[in-house]
Order: structure tokens, then C-alpha cells, then sequence
């Protein structure tokens, strides 16, 4: 009963943790802390620069900010982050359309941050890798605020017609 309660905890933490660091990067991305936090916002910055330098240094890559490959080293561990949320939500839950509501709900503020704060970028696809293969080139970032969205309200209003069947029969 232990282990149960403490894999549902960390499962938890996991996906909360994936979450974060998503967003956590998309804002260091496009510079947000410096502009909009004055000097906390840069201290907030040169750390999350630091810690990608020393994970850069365990990786042993040796990759300058804001370069091609860099980025795409990034985009390929954001979309490793996005399967972590996918992979826990589903351990957590069971359920496909829980599923679905707990990573679009990750996902969602990813969007909105691009739409509110970096509109240059909102119709530029999501991910440099993604640009790569001729099958996903088409996906921006206003295309991942409009899925997640949907998604979003698709599986809550599964979720709640499935909960009044049960409080039906």
C-alpha cells in the first residue's frame, strides 16, 4: 500500500517537474526574464543559463546558446519532457481521456506564454526538429495552443459525460 501511495506521489512530482522545466525553458528561450523582470529576472536567467551549461558539461556537448544545434539539442529533450508528462498522466490515471487532460493542461501554457509574450514565433513551427521531416513542418506553435486547447475540452467533456452516465445508472 506504501509503494503504491509513493509511485503516485512521485509520478506526480515527475510531471509537475516536466512541466516546469518545459516552461521554464520556453521563457529563458526568448529572453522573457531579462525583459520583464529587471534584476531578478536576469539573475533568474544566468541561472537557467548555468544549469544548462552544466548539463551542456555532463552531456559532454560542447554547444553555444542559441545555435542550431543547441536548439535542436533542446527541442529533442522538450519533446522528451512531453512524453515524461504523457508517460506519468498515464501511470497516474489509466484513463486515456485523463490522459489527454493532464498533458494538454501541461501543454496548454506553452501556447499561451508563445501568444501572449513572443507573438513573432506564435506561426513559426513549434520546434526546430520538427521543421526537419516534411510530415511535421506544418505544426507551429499557434497549431500546439489550438490542439492543446481542444483536446483539453474535448477529454473534460468526455470525463463529465462519462461521470453523468455513472450518476445515472
Amino acid at each position: 500500500m506504501k509503494s503504491k501511495i509513493f509511485l503516485r506521489v512521485f509520478l506526480g512530482l515527475v510531471l509537475i517537474f516536466s512541466a516546469v522545466i518545459i516552461n521554464l525553458y520556453l521563457l529563458y528561450s526568448f529572453g522573457f526574464f531579462l525583459r520583464n523582470f529587471g534584476n531578478v529576472g536576469c539573475r533568474i536567467y544566468l541561472f537557467l543559463q548555468h544549469l544548462i551549461e552544466v548539463e551542456g558539461r555532463l552531456l559532454n556537448l560542447h554547444l553555444q546558446p542559441v545555435t542550431p544545434p543547441f536548439r535542436t539539442f533542446k527541442d529533442v529533450e522538450t519533446l522528451g519532457l512531453a512524453l515524461v508528462i504523457i508517460l506519468c498522466s498515464w501511470l497516474l490515471s489509466k484513463s486515456l481521456l485523463k490522459t489527454i487532460q493532464i498533458t494538454s493542461l501541461c501543454v496548454l501554457p506553452l501556447g499561451l506564454e508563445i501568444y501572449i509574450w513572443d507573438r513573432r514565433e506564435f506561426w513559426i513551427h513549434a520546434a526546430l526538429i520538427i521543421s526537419y521531416s516534411p510530415y511535421t513542418s506544418w505544426f507551429s506553435n499557434a497549431d500546439l495552443l489550438l490542439l492543446s486547447g481542444a483536446l483539453l475540452i474535448v477529454s473534460t467533456a468526455g470525463l463529465l459525460m462519462k461521470k453523468s452516465r455513472m450518476n445515472v445508472a
